[in-house]
């Protein structure tokens, strides 16, 4: 639908940025979903055509800018090509330097900048890559604190994660911290119990995490405060779906709701007996955090989600 559509735009016409834009966006996704480094090309040569028609010094170009970066970043992590990193390292580095110490895009880009030093100090092991990258996530952190607190997460999670396998618990332990904070707020914010479910289930990992890094500096009390705000937020959830309004339930499919009943018991029962803890997983966190001026590139008859 996007190639459509990019099809359908004239080549002058003021529409076109938004159509390539979207359509290198969903080449990403599919490289992504698919292992598919063809759509990966594709997406990192369309960004360099938008760039080539939008003004580098403007919102929309930086906005550009980063998303190739971004592409860039994801290439070379497929590839493996040493060339490629250092080229997309210099585009996320020249978006966070184009960008406005004030606009709401920068701890997004920051995020991304470090992604892409981490993986260049995990391949080369040059000490100034490892000093930008710690940097990067934390000036991410800080600067997402306020309104931004899904960025804060990708950048503190990853952050993290990277610190633990250098055995830097200290640093850990500032990571963390930031992740538990970002969590907590991520998840009282949602408007629907769903909502909640989802991030409860992605996030679940963090305060066991964040409890075996301060229990590494020494820090008893705050490791075992991190577990038990970890099991009041996961047991505050559980006690919501034990109390589920079944009335409506009960009068219309009564097997149903002793079905329920059974489902939520079990469950329960193996939230109580499963809680494990351990040292956290070292696997890295690939996130990218996808930039969000691509809105302002997106055409109003075709919104991207």
């Amino acid at each position: 639908m996007h190639d459509r559509a990019v099809a359908l735009t004239g080549e002058t016409a003021p529409e076109r940025v938004a159509a390539l834009n979207n359509l290198a966006g969903g080449l990403r996704l599919l490289a992504e979903l698919a292992q598919d480094r063809a759509a990966l090309r594709r997406a990192v040569t369309i960004y360099e055509e938008v760039l080539a028609l939008v003004r580098p010094d403007t919102p929309r170009g930086r906005a550009v800018l980063a998303n190739l970066g971004i592409g860039m970043l994801d290439q070379a992590t497929t590839s493996g090509d040493s060339a490629e990193l250092d080229r997309a390292i210099e585009v996320l580095g020249r978006a966070v330097t184009d960008t406005e110490p004030d606009s709401p895009e920068l701890a997004g880009r920051l995020c991304n900048l470090a992604h892409g030093l981490r993986a260049r100090h995990d391949r080369k092991g040059m000490a100034e890559d490892l000093t930008a990258a710690i940097a990067a996530y934390r000036r991410s952190c800080v600067l997402a604190e306020p309104g931004a607190q899904e960025v804060r997460m990708a950048a503190a999670r990853a952050w993290g994660m990277w610190a633990c396998a250098r055995a830097q618990h200290v640093e850990a332990v500032e990571a963390f911290g930031h992740a538990a904070e970002a969590m907590e707020r991520l998840v009282r914010t949602q408007s629907t119990r769903a909502f909640v479910e989802i991030w409860l289930s992605a996030l679940a990992e963090i305060p066991a995490n964040a409890a075996h890094e301060q229990a590494a500096v020494g820090d008893v009390h705050g490791a075992v405060l991190s577990l038990e705000q970890g099991r009041a937020r996961t047991a505050s959830s559980a006690l919501e779906r034990d109390r589920a309004d079944r009335s409506a339930l009960e009068a219309a499919r009564p097997d149903l709701a002793a079905r329920f009943r059974r489902a939520a018991h079990l469950v329960s029962s193996h939230e109580s007996a499963e809680f494990t803890f351990g040292p956290p997983d070292p696997i890295q966190a690939r996130h990218r955090f996808r930039d969000p001026s691509d809105a302002s590139l997106v055409s109003r008859e075709q919104p991207r989600q």
